[in-house]
């Protein structure tokens, strides 16, 4: 079982649309459990609109050790299931983050252990943009961090900071008994509009300075926002999208 976390301290980059899309192209190829690790449930308000008011069971659950992992999951499609984050009136994964996790720092590597007995191949953490306690709990616990950027100047800043917390979580994870890497040398920058000069001057900036990492290329597309009011995925929506291809060679370096 791979285990990935698409994450940035940047909001508004499409954490939670890559996230959502390439799970569900994933989820072509094996079984996938999208987590929705943000505190606001971002992911669950998009694909779970409609049940919001019926959903019994959520992350924070599992966390606490109310639920089983199969109790707090709902498959939404063919070899495709989520772990919801939602609020109704009792603490809630942020409250989690702020209060439980100083003294169970692993306690992501436990989900996942449980997650794995239920023969998933592949599981997604959709993110929020911080670095609290929460985020680095989740990223300690993954073998891979994807981090999704928009075409910006600044960009490379963001990401080098973002490198620099990284290391520090690497280190961590040495420190423990766990060992390994944490694979973090992919980086997506979405909604890229090849006509504007300033997009390819990023993009070629991106190539030549950050070459510890594979720049991956997703362009813009609108249908993304009207298959998110509708709860679909963009395959599912429009299939003929210009960047269906361009997350196929995400997914084909994901497996």
């Amino acid at each position: 079982m791979k285990s990935y976390a698409f994450h940035v301290q940047t909001g508004g980059v499409g954490k939670t649309t890559l996230s959502g899309n390439l799970g569900y192209l994933l989820s072509m190829l094996g079984r996938v459990l999208i987590i929705d690790g943000h505190p606001q449930g971002s992911m669950t308000t998009w694909l779970l609109a409609d049940k919001l008011k019926s959903l019994k069971h959520e992350v924070v659950d599992v966390l606490r050790g109310d639920v089983l992992v199969e109790q707090a999951t709902l498959q939404i499609r063919d070899n495709l299931s989520i772990m919801p984050t939602f609020r109704q009136g009792k603490p809630d994964l942020e409250s989690y983050g702020e209060t439980s996790l100083v003294s169970e720092p692993m306690i992501f590597l436990d989900l996942l252990d449980e997650v794995k007995l239920l023969q998933y191949d592949y599981v997604i953490f959709d993110l929020g943009p911080g670095m609290s306690l929460l985020e680095k709990a989740i990223l300690l616990a993954c073998d891979e961090v994807i981090t999704p950027l928009t075409p910006e100047f600044l960009s490379i800043d963001g990401i080098e900071i973002f490198s620099y917390e990284m290391a520090k979580i690497q280190k961590s994870r040495r420190n423990t008994l766990l060992g390994g890497k944490i694979v973090h040398n992919k980086i997506i920058l979405n909604n890229i509009n090849r006509s504007f000069k300033r997009h390819n001057l990023i993009v070629e900036q991106f190539r030549n300075d950050v070459t510890r990492c594979r720049v991956f290329e997703v362009g813009q597309e609108s249908k993304i926002a009207e298959c998110q009011g509708l709860g679909l995925f963009l395959e599912e929506y429009h299939p003929e999208s210009r960047v269906i291809p361009s997350l196929k060679e995400i997914v084909d370096s994901m497996i």
